[in-house]
């Protein structure tokens, strides 16, 4: 019994020091020109990134996303940021759509198209 509550302990003690490394892996860089942008129901704006890479893809703007200088984001403009966890945009309730993307933390967009 000794050996299974020290194994315990052990395997207890590598996860939570492993937790910060595996929330670390969860950022994704956003880059590109903003492509399409659609409000969402549940408060966010959702927008599709065209670029190269990992900043690229669809991604939602929250009103807690931390924002830089010139606005959310707007069809036309680029975006450079992080994204987290993921997140759905609702644009309609009946029939139900949801449209996948990542959360943004932060961003910040240039200022004209």
């Amino acid at each position: 019994m000794h050996t299974i509550s020290r194994l315990l302990v052990t395997g207890l003690m590598l996860a939570g020091l492993s937790a910060p490394l595996i929330s670390q892996a969860l950022i994704v860089p956003i880059g590109g020109k903003i492509t399409k942008v659609v409000f969402c129901l549940n408060g966010g704006i959702y927008f599709t990134v065209l670029g190269f890479g990992a900043g690229a893809g669809a991604f939602t703007f929250t009103p807690g996303s931390i924002l830089y200088p010139w606005g959310p984001p707007r069809p036309g403009v680029n975006v450079l940021g992080a994204a987290d966890v993921p997140y759905g945009c609702v644009i309609s309730v009946k029939p139900p759509i949801v449209l996948p993307s990542l959360r943004v933390f932060m961003s910040g967009t240039s200022l004209s198209i």
